[in-house]
């Protein structure tokens, strides 16, 4: 019974958070330039000339191929991180509620040391593409 009860709070207090972290950023009212991000106002006007309204979340509109390709490489890499860390978490929580039995140590161990692995893998690979991006131009 006090274990529900403390699962539930966890999850209530997740759901708080979130709702205070996320809520002034639907509130906000003010329209901005899309390619600075300022606000708009009658003396401040936006390069492309577009001020407010929905702007594209890939950028500029003026991208190539390779530009695309970047981005797209960029998120698959954020997206490939973000379970390398949450493997990292998981092989913590096992080590913890391992309570001594060697299996799960090892299993444990196992996976922080192919999470850390993974996870440096992906940095090297994401500074490759950006450096290669950078420098090169295809």
């Amino acid at each position: 019974m006090k274990s529900n009860q403390i699962k539930y709070s966890l999850i209530l207090l997740f759901i708080v958070i979130t709702l205070f972290s996320i809520a002034p950023r639907i509130v906000t009212a003010e329209s901005v330039c899309c390619d600075t991000g300022s606000p708009c106002t009658e003396g401040n006007q936006c390069s492309n000339g577009v001020c407010g309204g929905l702007c594209n979340p890939l950028g500029s509109t003026e991208m190539s191929l390779i530009d695309l390709w970047v981005r797209i490489l960029q998120l698959m890499l954020g997206g490939v991180g973000l379970f390398g860390v949450m493997m990292f978490i998981y092989g913590g929580f096992i080590m913890l509620t391992s309570a001594g039995n060697p299996d799960k140590v090892k299993k444990a161990k196992d996976t922080l040391v192919w999470a850390v692995l993974g996870l440096a893998t992906i940095f090297v690979s994401g500074t490759v593409v950006r450096y290669l991006f950078d420098n090169f131009k295809f």
